[in-house]
């Protein structure tokens, strides 16, 4: 049934939708940069066009750009015209596609990069229905990586064609020509290519003309009638099948914002609260877009907005700030800060090769290191004050967070003693690595999502999750420093100077140092998570894997500290033993989510088990190489 209704559809959407003729992208330039201002609700929160349509660039096609007509896009004029001149973009190599067995299956020619347009999806949409739903129907656990890979195509696809079918009820239709020439026109006085809305206007005089004694109007009227119902009816079953949310909801209704189908059904079944108004509004927002009408377009999107904040001020919610959030997106410090840490740590990595002291590579690393951690900050900041809010309710705001706490950490050892590179080199790499691990997961949507039921307190947001966050860091950079004292210590181990000894100790103290912060952090997170769990489960500890992995980091950080002190272990062992610690975090951190089980399910991710064993693989053969090198060259010594 459901493979039948989308075949209909597209047909449909194909007969009426692809015939408006081509327009260049770079036409519409004014008309889509005032765009980007338009309020949409989106997944529960209020923001610009601008960031609903980098969402929606990333989660189809992974990329922040798209090609389309011989012009490289952006992601808020690449949705532009898939809103309003959806033709345009219809061949445009958009849907990413990672299984190669997906287009064999479809009878797609493979595309070396992976991504396929929305016309060659289409013209699949059966095939790709039923694979899709055979795979929904197996148990999440038994559903091999295809069965995933068509489910989000599935997704994505439909998501996709009600996004480009938002505006379809007002836009011109030339192959209506067929259906509205001649003395029919004249009879109903409308334009040689009507909309459908348009037509809808005219419903009763085209039943009035049904009934003609004309047959030319009589059969004219009946073509037009059936075309119109066929559009409408059709769109409505689509939308029953398989939206499951609000698409481009910008219209603000009596209750909440909806799309301009859902205003256009209701105003259809009379529902009292609704007007002709807002609709109408809408189409004029499409014609002044069709003639180039800046001047117009401005004024209704203005309009559009004072409606959106008026409907928000009355439900008494935080009206969006969509003005910094534009900054946020077009500056796109994250990006910037990213750059400048790989840059930062190229330069210390030199200077560390080199092994010279406060050279013109150590200044310019903590040049780019300093400036990257302040674009950082100012991303962090922004999103606080944009979501109002901690930063830290999902997977890609703690990646976020920790590698700015580590980028901060950095700097500080690094101005602790500046003839050393340790600070640079360890945290820029590990701020970089964040950024890019984090990136990966701003493909899943929204990065700036509302509060889940579990997280819905700021106050113990901002402190349990959040010195939870700090502690991770903590840890974590105190397994990289240890990494670079055992490559100084293998080095300096067989002629060790006076000067070297002082390199060695003053890594050994930012090793402990960090340990230390580690642990007062993630014990004060801990003790305030089982305050909040308290309050919200009725325990203050329940062995839930994320309050046991919590517990891991702060046993074992206690254990190193411990045998330090006690003399159990000494430099090297300190570094051993601070690399296992990143290892813990590593498993504390989204480790346990693999297990699928637990009452923190906000945090539950797929997709990291290869490599987090991965990485636990690698720091396991470092270690036991480490130590076998160790114990050769010491052997050797005495």
């Amino acid at each position: 049934m459901r493979i039948l209704i989308t075949t209909l559809f597209c047909l449909v959407t194909q007969l009426f939708f692809f015939n408006s003729e081509a327009l260049a992208a770079g036409e519409y330039q004014a008309l889509n940069n005032k765009l980007q201002e338009l309020i949409i609700l989106d997944a529960g929160r209020y923001k610009p066009f601008d960031t609903y349509a980098q969402n929606k660039l990333l989660q189809f096609s992974g990329k922040s750009k798209i090609k389309a007509k011989d012009q490289n896009l952006d992601a808020y004029e690449w949705l532009s015209m898939v809103v309003f001149q959806p033709e345009q973009v219809e061949n445009a190599k958009l849907f990413l596609i990672n299984h190669p067995q997906i287009p064999e299956a479809l009878e797609i020619e493979i595309d070396h990069k992976r991504h396929y347009s929305y016309a060659q999806l289409r013209d699949h949409i059966d095939s790709i229905d039923k694979f899709a739903n055979s795979a929904m129907q197996k148990e999440e656990s038994s559903r091999t990586i295809v069965d995933q890979e068509f489910i989000r195509i599935f997704s994505n696809f439909h998501n996709y064609n009600q996004i480009s079918n938002s505006m379809a009820l007002f836009q011109s239709k030339s192959s209506l020509k067929f259906f509205s020439q001649g003395q029919i026109a004249k009879e109903l006085n409308i334009s040689p290519s009507p909309s459908i809305y348009e037509l809808s206007l005219k419903a009763k005089d085209i039943e009035r003309l049904i009934e003609s004694p004309s047959k030319e109007l009589n059969d004219s009227a009946l073509k037009l009638g059936f075309a119109l119902f066929s559009w409408i009816e059709s769109y409505r079953e689509y939308l029953n099948t398989y939206n499951s949310e609000e698409v481009f909801a910008f219209i603000a209704s009596p209750e909440t914002h909806i799309n301009p189908w859902t205003y256009f059904f209701a105003l259809q079944n009379k529902v009292e609260k609704y007007n002709a108004e807002n609709i109408e509004t809408v189409f004029e927002l499409q014609k002044s877009y069709d003639s180039q009408n800046l001047e117009k377009f401005t004024s209704i999107i203005d309009t559009l907005n004072k409606k959106s904040k008026d409907l928000i001020q009355e439900k008494k919610l935080t009206q969006p700030k969509i003005s910094l959030e534009l900054f946020y997106n077009n500056f796109s410090p994250l990006s910037k800060a990213k750059l400048l840490y790989l840059l930062s740590f190229i330069l210390a990595l030199l200077a560390f090769a080199s092994n010279k002291k406060e050279t013109i590579l150590h200044k310019v690393s903590s040049g780019a290191m300093l400036i990257a951690s302040i674009l950082h900050f100012s991303a962090v900041l922004s999103r606080i004050i944009i979501l109002e809010r901690a930063p830290v309710s999902n997977l890609y705001e703690t990646f976020v967070f920790v590698a700015l706490i580590i980028s901060i950490l950095g700097v500080i050892i690094q101005r602790i003693n500046k003839k050393y590179i340790f600070g640079n080199l360890s945290a820029s790499l590990s701020s970089f690595i964040l950024l890019i691990i984090a990136s990966k997961y701003a493909s899943d949507g929204d990065t700036m999502k509302v509060l889940i039921a579990v997280l819905d307190s700021n106050f113990w947001l901002s402190t349990h999750v959040v010195s939870e966050m700090i502690g991770y860091a903590g840890v974590s950079l105190a397994g990289l420093l240890g990494h670079l004292y055992i490559f100084k210590k293998l080095k300096y181990l067989n002629n060790q100077s006076p000067e070297q000894e002082q390199e060695l100790n003053f890594l050994n103290k930012s090793i402990l140092g960090m340990i230390a912060f580690g642990l007062l952090f993630t014990f004060l997170g801990t003790m305030l998570g089982g305050v909040w769990a308290d309050q919200s489960w009725g325990r203050f500890w329940g062995w839930d894997p994320k309050e046991n992995g919590a517990l891991l980091i702060i046993l074992w950080t206690a254990i190193t500290l411990h045998s330090r002190i006690a003399g159990y272990i000494k430099d090297f062992g300190l570094a051993i033993f601070a690399i296992i610690g990143t290892v813990v975090v590593m498993v504390s951190w989204f480790g346990v989510n693999l297990l699928g089980v637990g009452l923190h399910s906000y945090g539950f991710t797929q997709g990291l088990a290869m490599n987090l064993l991965s990485y636990i693989l690698f720091e396991l053969i470092f270690i036991l190489a480490s130590m076998f090198i160790y114990q050769r060259i010491t052997k050797k010594i005495s």
